[in-house]
């Protein structure tokens, strides 16, 4: 039988996403959906591994950034107004647990936190060029989120008036919110 490294990657990736799927479905039979809360909820295998090693292997030398996901939109017309955004922030985001709690790997929970928005949200200065809005979004994915926070940014690139390109609001969250499987 001929099998090559490629093989194995695919064997392996298989066998984790097996593992984190049955996982998965062993925490919550144990645990169950409780509505009333015990405390922190605790993370699986998975959030905690990729918090603290990235899905990557330390040999390709990869910068932190490469555990962000960025989602940039761009507005057909203008973005909707800071009041709005906070309302569904709080109304919608914060809803999920995770986007308002903190890893926590020596207790292998996430910790609740209390939010304020401002530190989650961010207005750049009106931006006259889609070459600006460019640069201005290859400088904020390039650094990392801040681990005391709830792993999330929201921000928001206005563009000036007259100017060729359209509003774009980027979103920034940790790979671990999504299980670190999404």
């Amino acid at each position: 039988m001929f099998v090559d490294s490629y093989s194995y990657l695919i064997a392996a990736t298989i066998v984790t996403i097996a593992a984190a799927v049955v996982g998965r479905i062993l925490f919550m039979t144990i645990v169950g959906s409780s509505k009333k809360s015990s405390g922190p909820r605790p993370m699986t295998w998975m959030e905690e591994h990729m918090f603290l090693c990235d899905c990557f292997p330390k040999e390709a030398n990869l910068p932190p950034t490469c555990n962000v996901i960025n989602c940039a939109v761009l507005f057909k017309d203008s973005m909707p107004d800071r009041k709005s955004i906070d309302k569904l922030i709080k109304e919608k985001l914060l809803s999920f647990t995770r986007f308002s709690c903190v890893p926590d790997v020596k207790s292998h929970s996430w910790k609740p936190v209390a939010i304020d928005i401002s530190e989650h949200v961010f207005t750049s200065d009106p931006l006259e060029s889609r070459e600006a809005l460019e640069e201005k979004i290859e400088k904020i994915i390039n650094v990392p989120l801040p681990t005391d926070k709830p792993l999330w940014q929201i921000h928001l690139l206005p563009a000036a008036p007259g100017a060729q390109q359209k509003d774009c609001v980027l979103f920034r969250s940790h790979h671990t919110l999504g299980d670190g499987i999404s």
